[in-house]
């Protein structure tokens, strides 16, 4: 039996939680300890047969592709995410993709045409939330002739886009060769978001932000721990007021009783869900759950509330 796709995490008797990270060899891989870091090459039949496997959230396909167009050929790289719970409802369309050679529905100013900048972007990282409008739909994306190489990873909500890179390896090699080429033949002054590798590419088009959404993960620009000024005596982490409003602004509501966690596979989030909640992902690309009690809405502005036909004050 085959271990499947590398990045898998499994977890011994003692809850200690290992991730495949490099297939040694057909019988052999390397497995990493996440508490330690430490890597240790082990048998495939050692894993499947003492280690229990954690369900992956998603899995990445990276793929060079190749198109045709009036009889010339060429290359480009895609990186697709399907969530666990997408394939499993037999939906064969990507929650996300991100594709370099393309033009970008998401960072071109629709209104270019009347600043006479003249700048183009180029690359994009679309999800089934921000795809555009008009019918598009995900797989429109996908315009290519064959895959010439492709690899599959099992992927997690808490992963960085450092874990992804570590998962890719050596294998990024040829598709940062393709990424290269591009560059060198297509980026120009007007001509914006030609990368020369796939970790410039994924930061280029925000990808860990457009993968932590697919979670309901909203990325915010702040760290949420500071120091030790945001621990309490109990050890608990703790939100300073400016912390809180930022929360406050995202949530439009005023909020109190705030208490917050950092995600982890630990974490029992059936004993949170009950609780009003929002899940962020910081600056450092932490994940944290913030639980609080809703003690106000948000005024409305007078034209909006007109608008969505909210009773006025008479």
């Amino acid at each position: 039996m085959k271990l499947g796709n590398l990045g898998s995490k499994y977890q011994n008797s003692d809850g200690v939680i290992f991730r495949s990270i490099k297939m040694k060899n057909e019988n052999t891989v390397s497995l990493k300890n996440l508490s330690t870091g430490e890597i240790n090459n082990v048998s495939t039949d050692y894993v499947l047969n003492n280690l229990v496997k954690l369900t992956p959230d998603a899995i990445l396909n990276i793929m060079l592709c190749e198109s045709g167009i009036n009889g010339s050929e060429y290359e480009d790289v895609y990186i697709a995410v399907y969530r666990t719970t997408t394939i499993e409802s037999g939906n064969t369309e990507p929650d996300l993709i991100l594709r370099q050679d393309v033009y970008s529905y998401t960072k071109n100013n629709p209104f270019t045409v009347f600043d006479n900048s003249n700048i183009i972007y180029v690359g994009d990282c679309i999800t089934k939330f921000t795809m555009p409008g008009d019918g598009f739909k995900m797989m429109d994306l996908f315009e290519y002739n064959r895959v010439k190489v492709n690899h599959s990873f099992d992927l997690y909500s808490d992963d960085k886009l450092d874990d992804i890179m570590e998962l890719i390896g050596n294998k990024a090699k040829i598709y940062n060769a393709t990424l290269e080429n591009i560059y060198n033949e297509k980026a120009a002054d007007n001509i914006k978001g030609y990368c020369r590798n796939i970790k410039e590419l994924c930061k280029d088009n925000h990808f860990i932000e457009a993968y932590r959404s697919l979670f309901n993960i909203t990325t915010i620009d702040w760290n949420v721990v500071l120091g030790k000024q945001s621990f309490n005596e109990d050890g608990d982490i703790i939100l300073n007021s400016k912390q809180i409003k930022a929360v406050e602004n995202i949530i439009r509501k005023y909020i109190t009783d705030v208490k917050v966690i950092e995600y982890g596979y630990d974490v029992d989030i059936s004993k949170i869900v009950r609780y009003s909640h929002i899940m962020v992902s910081d600056v450092n690309e932490k994940i944290y759950l913030i639980a609080y009690r809703v003690i106000g809405d948000y005024p409305v502005d007078d034209d909006i509330a007109k608008a969505m036909g909210v009773p006025q004050p008479q």
